[in-house]
């Protein structure tokens, strides 16, 4: 799910993986951006801090090699606010 005011794509790949995953998304405005990862109890165990992008397609890795497997919700912040999540399985 994600704001389409601040977002219009985001995808996870490969998902499932076992050590990273590329996110690819696009910005409608440009923005500062923060990307934190939680684990199922609500805490954040990875956090890629942005610095402001311009709008358009961005592509980043996440390395998540030091996670142990499991499900973890991926949120992407922009302005501010939350713009996307989605779901991370990790092998």
């Amino acid at each position: 799910m994600h704001d389409v005011n601040k977002l219009s794509t985001l995808r996870a790949f490969p998902n499932p993986t076992a050590s990273h995953v590329f996110l690819d998304y696009e910005l409608v405005q440009s923005t500062n951006v923060v990307i934190n990862v939680y684990d199922n109890l609500g805490r954040v165990v990875l956090r890629l801090d942005q610095d402001r992008q311009a709008a358009g397609k961005v592509q980043q890795n996440a390395d998540l090699s030091n996670l142990a497997a499991g499900i973890y919700t991926l949120l992407i912040q922009a302005a501010g606010s939350n713009a996307g999540t989605i779901r991370l399985i990790k092998k």
